[in-house]
């Protein structure tokens, strides 16, 4: 059973998400009006499921950067339900783990779910929009050379939302190596972040979802 707690200011727009979702494998543990609602409900606790948040695209932006600050939230997957003109790579550029149409059905969205819970980033069916609009990297498509085995392995466990010390404990390194592997990937996608970096590896195929 996957928990989710879904955050979202308008009543019955959280209603209407919470009937869209639960069932299927997915249990609505508790809904909020904000995050700072939701950080009371945790305020003893640190939550293991995934946040679900839906609505306009500043208020949207608004909770997630408060989400991104708060050490609650740090390592719970964050799911968006959004429209096609929303800027969803701003989303992901945020940390958000997942970017689902709104329009998905329940099975679909179940399925989402299930990827996300198991540390994959689902970022279907606005992949196209979000991938073209995430930053590219340099005009040349060239590598400055490419990656090593080792850099693809880091690199697919990135794609996972695996933390250094996780990445570190995954392949058997310390974590000042898997640092140091993260900065050299970094480098050679010309990427300016984590999350930048698994966008570019998705678009160009090192990374397949």
């Amino acid at each position: 059973m996957i928990s989710v707690y879904i955050v979202e200011e308008s009543t019955l727009a959280r209603r209407e998400l919470e009937e869209l979702v639960r069932g299927a494998g997915v249990e609505v543990i508790f809904s909020a009006a904000s995050i700072d609602e939701l950080e009371k409900h945790f305020a003893e606790e640190i939550p293991a499921g995934i946040i679900i948040t839906s609505d306009d695209s500043a208020r949207l932006g608004a909770m997630l950067e408060q989400a991104a600050a708060s050490d609650l939230f740090q390592d719970v997957p964050i799911v968006v339900l959004a429209d096609a003109a929303y800027d969803a790579a701003a989303f992901l550029r945020a940390g958000v783990r997942s970017v689902l149409s709104s329009e998905l059905s329940r099975a679909q969205i179940a399925v989402a779910l299930e990827a996300v819970s198991h540390g994959f980033v689902v970022t279907a069916p606005v992949a196209s929009a979000v991938l073209a609009r995430a930053p590219q990297p340099a005009e040349s498509t060239e590598l400055i050379e490419p990656l090593t085995a080792r850099e693809l392995e880091v690199l697919r466990l990135l794609a996972l939302g695996l933390a250094n010390k996780q990445i570190a404990a995954r392949l058997g390194i310390s974590d000042h190596t898997a640092k140091f592997h993260i900065a050299g990937i970094l480098g050679k996608l010309g990427a300016a972040s984590r999350t930048e970096a698994v966008a570019i590896g998705i678009r160009s195929g090192l990374i397949l979802l």
